[in-house]
């Protein structure tokens, strides 16, 4: 691995290393809160075949995929890793090299590693405050799910509720500018909804077999999702739609089709399918 050259950021490519001596090349694909591009891994391993295989020999091409959340990567020669595993991997990588890992870089790491914890469900203070947090709540349960219930307010829930309107109720109709939506539900950090339109296209009083107690009953969903740091100070809002677990395979696999020649006919790349997501036996 001496002769090994690294590179980041090259070429749009997260971690570029390539080894000449070898005719050998590894890409590193970072996700972090975000999801991958279609066709983002392929091109990348196209691009670089295209550089480096005019040399002598045929040049091998590896990646990993390093994601935050369970997502699997569109390309076969990308091997998915999540960052819990970084947290179990790099501690004893730096422990086995403690003698030749220079001070500033072994601190740069801890922080790192706390930064990936904390991200992962993995810090320790975080299990700690976790554990101190389910004791309080089977000493005073009756309390707490009292202000849980009826207590809970936050800057999204207000927010949700200037939308919504105040004591919105499931199945409730609302308005926003000219477009019509039924509301279902919402906490401190979710809401979902549906277009009116998709409703009606759906049939209000059809029954949908295994989506009976998924969201709002129906075969599709809509929800923004507010996802804060670990400060509370700034964060991201996401929107999401997700087709349902409909019992009906045939029926589901029709959806999820004609909702992918929508998006093509379209010309939209907003809307996308996990690989695999019409595949027998997938649920969400």
């Amino acid at each position: 691995m001496r002769d090994a050259v690294v590179r980041r950021e090259w070429q749009n490519i997260d971690i570029f290393i390539l080894l000449p001596r070898l005719n050998w090349a590894f890409i590193i694909e970072n996700k972090f809160h975000s999801r991958q591009h279609s066709g983002q891994l392929v091109k990348y391993t196209e691009k670089i075949k295209a550089i480096f295989e005019p040399q002598e020999g045929i040049l091998k091409v590896r990646g990993i995929f390093l994601t935050l959340d369970d997502e699997p990567p569109e390309d076969e020669n990308f091997a998915p890793i999540q960052y819990s595993a970084i947290c179990e991997i790099l501690p004893n990588l730096m422990e086995n090299e403690a003698e030749i890992v220079r001070n500033d870089v072994a601190i740069f790491v801890k922080h790192y590693l706390e930064i990936i914890r904390e991200e992962t469900g993995m810090s320790e203070e975080r299990e700690g405050v976790e554990a101190l947090a389910r004791q309080l709540y089977r000493a005073h349960k009756k309390a707490l799910d009292f202000i849980m219930e009826y207590g809970a307010t936050t800057d999204f829930v207000i927010a949700m509720e200037s939308i919504f309107g105040a004591g919105v109720e499931d199945g409730d109709k609302f308005q926003v500018e000219s477009q019509s939506f039924i509301f279902s539900w919402h906490n401190y950090e979710s809401a979902s909804f549906l277009p009116f339109g998709w409703v009606q296209k759906l049939g209000k009083d059809l029954s949908w077999e295994g989506c009976e107690n998924w969201w709002a009953g129906y075969p599709l969903i809509c929800w923004f999702h507010l996802n804060e740091d670990a400060e509370g100070t700034s964060g991201n809002l996401r929107l999401f739609a997700e087709v349902g677990p409909l019992s009906n395979y045939d029926f589901r696999k029709m959806l999820i089709e004609n909702i992918d020649e929508a998006a093509r006919e379209n010309a939209t790349k907003l809307i996308t399918f996990q690989r695999g997501a019409s595949e027998q036996g997938k649920k969400y």
